[in-house]
């Protein structure tokens, strides 16, 4: 066939020893490859593995200071309860005691008043009595000149101060008091160079000491 004849002519064996060497070649250059891929994934393989034990470490840390602070908080925050319950029922029992004193005053005023009334009507026997007089009369006396407690004795002054430092509970920094001292301006004290420097229209900055209705002063608040 003509069309053929100037196209080269290969035996079979030739050929096969020519795809034979080209295996042995190319064999020869990807058996390298295993290694280095074997390498690449075990490399990976460890790295993952080191993640999720970084992982694991990391976040036992942020859970060992989240878990450490809430729980000092906790324990602060039920110390402050506490103590904002003990302030709460100090309050109220020393106004229980100053209200049945007062109940107590009231109650005999009005037995002894009665009682007066009555021997001034001169509706009972006790009217010719001139020591049950003189008894009414000492009682009332006794009565009038007492010094009373009027103005309760305590007050509904309880605050909460946030930002104020109480120092460290298990290492972590702990904030908030409760102020009970009572401000009273008649104690108060303004600086009287800010007070002139303002009466001139001037920008001032006033700088007040406040003391509370015991004159001691206020250091919050």
């Amino acid at each position: 066939d003509l069309k053929h004849t100037e196209h080269q002519i290969v035996s079979m064996n030739d050929m096969d020893i020519h795809c034979f060497e080209k295996l042995q070649n190319l064999l020869t250059k990807t058996k390298p490859l295993v290694s280095t891929l074997k390498e690449s994934i075990l490399t990976i393989e460890n790295l993952q593995i080191g993640i999720e034990q970084r992982v694991a470490h990391v976040g036992d840390d942020i859970s060992d200071l989240i878990d450490g602070h809430i729980a000092a908080l906790h324990e602060h925050k039920l110390a402050l309860l506490s103590e904002l319950r003990s302030i709460g029922d100090h309050k109220i029992n020393v106004l229980s005691d100053q209200l049945n004193c007062l109940c107590n005053t009231l109650e005999d005023i009005h037995k002894t008043c009665g009682l007066t009334s009555e021997v001034l009507s001169l509706e009972t026997k006790l009217s010719n009595s001139v020591s049950a007089k003189l008894s009414l009369a000492h009682q009332l006396e006794e009565l009038t000149n007492t010094r009373y407690e009027y103005k309760p004795q305590e007050d509904d002054y309880i605050r909460f101060v946030p930002n104020v430092s109480v120092g460290y509970k298990k290492r972590y920094n702990m904030f908030g008091i409760l102020d009970t001292q009572t401000p009273s301006y008649a104690h108060s004290i303004i600086n009287e160079d800010s007070i002139s420097e303002a009466k001139q229209r001037n920008t001032a900055s006033l700088t007040v000491t406040v003391f509370d209705k015991e004159g001691a002063r206020k250091l919050i608040g």
